[in-house]
């Protein structure tokens, strides 16, 4: 029996995990199959699982209103809306034998089965019967079965993620297969954030790795960060298209959050350039190192934070997307070769360089500007404890001791970062209520 408290937190609202567009047969329930409960998945059924507008309609609803990101197609061996159809198809009957809405049915699952009756399954009934229910799977994402267009941007710009599964009746299981671009650009873009978020909270810690590779650590964070950009170029730029006149008069939370990421995260990196030890080398004074440092210190406090909280906003995604990670592993799956991760990346990097350079150039101009005095930041002192005072003259070279990774100084600074992180996502979750609008 289901928990009484779980049915109190569903009157409040519902977050199904995963969409389920099933065949409506008695035999493939599909909270049993997938061994869920109330409130985990938005199940649509018809008989052989057809593709018809109100059926992808109901899936667009579940994505847009729940930002559910998983669609599964299910079908199951032996299923009798597509036997029906082959037998149709083999043995035409007159149009008076079926109502009119079951040969409705029978036509929609037609141009899956066709084409298969010109190939050597025509002579084996059951592998046929298999291949047919297989081949309804990717009619979802055919724009000719019915108008796709909220479905596509969703896959395209959201990371919504289409997959076919087959139930195998009797004692044989279920098997699980995919198609599409989803899973790739998905499960990279989700890998591309956790290092992203890792080697920020390790250049925080800059004696956990020593200043040179904190250094090529930064350089390897922009050019993820690159990376990142490129993939979700088309996300960008559906949200930026937003602000102008004709569209949403203000901007969603989540480009806000992006756009002050990108914006605090680039202060950080830049004014880390100018004041390089190790790769690029200074020129600066003291005064004019501290005043860099200071900078590079607030910036990359700033950018922390805005971490926290793009954690807190996305959590959905991320502990979703975790989720499928872990079951693909455990089932032993592999993903598929669908559309290219990076499509006209050139393009797309030459204008990324563009707004990356003039935001360098910002911030160096502003740094030219501001003032030297003042220019106090925190030192270690000979006995391990840390104070605020002007820098030393030497503060702009390469100190003794600062070369290679001190664990017993940076793993606790570590440490304290990510539980830093993680205290904001939760504030950012559990009191601001943050969630994907």
């Amino acid at each position: 029996m289901l928990h009484q408290a779980r049915r109190a937190e569903l009157t409040e609202g519902q977050e199904p995990f995963a969409i389920i567009l099933g065949c409506a047969d008695s035999r493939v329930p599909a909270e049993i199959v997938f061994d869920q409960g109330l409130g985990d998945l938005f199940v649509i059924r018809v008989a052989g699982n057809i593709v018809a507008p109100s059926l992808v309609g109901s899936v667009e609803f579940a994505a847009e209103r729940f930002h559910t990101r998983l669609v599964v197609v299910l079908g199951h061996s032996q299923c009798g809306a597509i036997v029906a159809t082959i037998e149709e198809l083999l043995h035409p009957s007159p149009s008076s034998t079926h109502s009119r809405n079951i040969r409705a049915i029978v036509d929609l699952v037609r141009p899956s089965v066709e084409s298969l009756l010109d190939t050597p399954l025509a002579h084996d009934h059951d592998a046929l019967v298999a291949e047919a229910v297989r081949a309804q799977h990717p009619r979802l994402r055919q724009p000719s079965a019915t108008r796709l267009e909220i479905l596509e941007q969703l896959i395209r710009e959201d990371g919504l993620l289409v997959v076919g599964a087959e139930y195998l009746a009797g004692d044989r299981g279920g098997h699980l297969f995919r198609w599409g671009a989803g899973m790739t650009r998905r499960t990279t873009s989700l890998i591309l954030d956790a290092l992203m978020l890792v080697a920020f909270i390790a250049l925080m810690a800059w004696r956990l790795t020593g200043v040179p590779i904190h250094e090529w650590l930064a350089v390897a964070l922009l050019a993820t960060i690159v990376l990142h950009l490129v993939i979700h170029w088309e996300w960008a730029l559906t949200r930026l298209a937003k602000l102008l006149p004709a569209g949403r008069p203000r901007p969603s939370l989540s480009l806000l959050l992006n756009v002050a990421l990108f914006l605090a995260m680039g202060v950080a990196l830049a004014s880390g350039f100018y004041m390089s030890k190790s790769i690029f080398g200074n020129h600066l004074t003291n005064a004019r190192y501290g005043m860099w440092h200071e900078l590079h210190e607030s910036s990359s406090t700033v950018t922390l934070i805005i971490l926290g909280l793009h954690v807190a906003l996305n959590w959905d995604l991320i502990s979703n997307g975790v989720r499928r990670a872990l079951r693909a592993r455990q089932a032993g799956e592999s993903s598929s070769q669908g559309e290219p991760l990076l499509v006209r990346p050139v393009p797309r990097i030459f204008w990324i360089t563009v707004v990356s350079a003039v935001l360098a150039v910002v911030v160096w101009g502003g740094g030219q500007v501001m003032p030297e005095e003042g220019g106090e930041m925190e030192l270690r002192t000979a006995d391990g404890q840390t104070e605020r005072r002007g820098p030393p003259p030497d503060i702009m070279k390469m100190r003794p001791g600062t070369d290679r990774p001190n664990l017993p100084d940076g793993g606790p600074r570590f440490l304290l970062e990510s539980v830093f992180v993680l205290g904001v996502a939760v504030v950012g979750r559990r009191v601001l209520k943050l969630k994907l609008d």
